[in-house]
């Protein structure tokens, strides 16, 4: 509240909701800020570096004008029917292994963060009421534009630009942790602070 940056819903805060407080998520994010080119979603107990993420973004070949998506991508995940993360809706998939089994499409794996283009985002929250809610928010957005007739572009980062031990002092990852507690974040604000306050 102190600084005005927090957007309150009228849903209910759980794992199961986290796909409908994407959709929120970029339909604020795609009407209150008009030229904005991407966005990011990460987890409250990470690090964004945004100085690195624009270095690698502005520095890419990838467009914010098409559908992209960016992140550690997986590819040909089983569909979960047990457990925390099982599948509460019939969901069938289209994508079928050699052996049988049912995958998902491809999504971002939501513990890392994710960023998507404009369009991506747009389309998401201009459908919202149409989609959907399955078991997680990324597997969630893989399906949503598994659905969509257009070319989706998804980046898979590698390792170095996720940093797992809290190391917010590298210079090469822009998304730090999981699970990072308060104080660490606070530390990390700081430590970026004095390195842009160093050139």
């Amino acid at each position: 509240l102190e600084h005005s940056d927090l957007i309150f819903t009228d849903r209910s805060e759980s794992y199961r909701g986290l796909p409908n407080k994407l959709k929120v998520g970029y339909s604020f994010a795609t009407t209150a800020v008009n030229n904005v080119e991407w966005i990011l979603k990460a987890d409250d107990d990470m690090f964004v570096r945004l100085d690195v993420l624009n270095s690698y973004l502005s520095g890419s070949n990838l467009s914010s004008s098409t559908m992209t998506v960016v992140g550690r991508i997986k590819y040909e995940q089983p569909v979960v029917k047990r457990g925390k993360w099982a599948e509460l809706h019939t969901y069938r998939s289209k994508h079928i292994l050699s052996n049988g089994t049912a995958v998902y499409p491809p999504f971002p794996l939501g513990s890392a963060g994710h960023v998507v283009s404009r369009p991506v985002a747009k389309y998401v929250a201009s459908s919202a009421s149409n989609l959907s809610d399955y078991q997680g928010e990324d597997v969630s957005l893989g399906i949503w534009l598994d659905s969509v007739n257009l070319h989706v572009t998804f980046h898979r980062l590698d390792n170095r630009y996720h940093d797992v031990h809290g190391e917010c002092e590298r210079q090469d990852a822009f998304l730090v942790g999981h699970r990072l507690t308060p104080s660490r974040l606070e530390e990390c604000w700081n430590i970026v602070q004095h390195d842009q306050s160093t050139f």
